[in-house]
């Protein structure tokens, strides 16, 4: 039953196609989410497994031979920092700086 669930039609793949050639339009690379894509692909949030069904569908385009996809980077989003006091936030946000400068000068 989940098998029949995660199947997607010629349509879904055409839509992805056609939000990543709009992604790509105006540069040869991009990095984007999958709820990115499938926001730019005209899908709604609703669809169960949209993360799923959208790496199903580009690693089909790219079996076929439309895409490449590169290494995927690693991305950090943090809405908070849970620290017992404020010099120990400070501490922490310093710590957080430094890793990110060491990580980009990679």
């Amino acid at each position: 039953m989940i098998l029949n669930q995660t199947k997607l039609s010629i349509q879904e793949i055409q839509q992805i196609w056609k939000a990543v050639k709009d992604i790509t339009k105006s540069r040869s690379k991009a990095s984007q989410s999958t709820l990115e894509i499938a926001r730019k692909a005209g899908w709604d949030n609703s669809i169960m497994d949209i993360g799923t069904r959208v790496t199903t569908a580009i690693a089909a385009l790219e079996n076929a031979g439309y895409l490449k996809r590169g290494q995927n980077s690693p991305r950090l989003y943090a809405n908070s920092i849970l620290a017992a006091n404020v010099p120990m936030t400070v501490v922490l946000l310093k710590i957080i700086k430094f890793r990110l400068d060491k990580y980009n000068d990679i």
